[in-house]
């Protein structure tokens, strides 16, 4: 049995499964499609009608097991406070309705629907700043998208894409159902932004080195081999570093 993170390796664990059988498997990501497009990110921009500023991002399914809720309200009260800041919602999904109108009368707020996968690293390239509330995801494979794009992200605690962060270097980590958490943590990245842009610099190249070292398809090959080896073991290393 392979599992995309420590934390469902575990989980496994506890139900049951014999750590014998169970092997960390990630999964990879094409750093040569997945990567920064400044030009394509401008176009973008201009494309869908974005104003001038910073820009949130969201990628996925738009449904309540997402916790949009958290970064609604978080938007919500930012706003006020910076009335430059874009967020971008891409993806559809039963919540987008109900989304839409909580968040109607915000000017700064893009839903794209449904996109083409193709279409996304120019996407993540529009953007500044990858967010991504959900408790539920076992890996997160947008989150490792706009890392390789070059995007800080913010994730929560639960789940499997708190894996993928290294908190402080290549983004942050908060807390899941805490509003407060989540505006401090943006805001956090957005002072950062203004303030020490080449701190923010060094965190986007972070971001995109550790995509590549630890989720490049080269990685990926080797994690293949080295699973093999450690099922024929017959073991589960507790201290592996995959």
């Amino acid at each position: 049995v392979r599992a995309p993170t420590r934390g469902y390796v575990q989980m496994l664990i506890e139900r049951g499964i014999d750590p014998a059988k169970l092997a960390l498997m990630p999964k990879s990501i094409d750093h040569q499609v997945f990567r920064p497009m400044p030009l394509a990110g401008r176009r973008t921009r201009k494309k869908m009608g974005m104003k001038d500023g910073l820009t949130l991002m969201y990628a996925g399914r738009v449904s309540p097991d997402k916790n949009l809720e958290i970064l609604s309200r978080a938007y919500t009260e930012l706003i006020h406070i910076r009335p430059d800041l874009n967020l971008l919602i891409v993806g559809d999904g039963p919540y987008l309705k109900e989304l839409k109108s909580a968040m109607s009368g915000l000017p700064r707020v893009v839903f794209t629907g449904r996109v083409n996968r193709e279409e996304l690293p120019a996407i993540y390239s529009a953007s500044d700043i990858f967010v991504f509330p959900s408790t539920t995801d076992t890996f997160g494979m947008a989150v490792l998208e706009a890392q390789a794009c070059g995007l800080p992200a913010i994730v929560s605690e639960k789940g499997g894409p708190q894996e993928i962060v290294l908190p402080g270097v290549t983004g942050l980590v908060a807390a899941s159902h805490d509003t407060a958490a989540w505006r401090q943590a943006i805001e956090h990245l957005i002072k950062l932004f203004h303030n020490d842009p080449a701190a923010f610099a060094a965190m986007r190249r972070a971001a995109r080195s550790h995509a590549l070292e630890a989720y490049g398809r080269e990685t990926y090959l080797e994690r293949i081999l080295m699973v093999d080896d450690q099922l024929r073991g017959g073991a589960y290393p507790s201290n592996s570093r995959l």
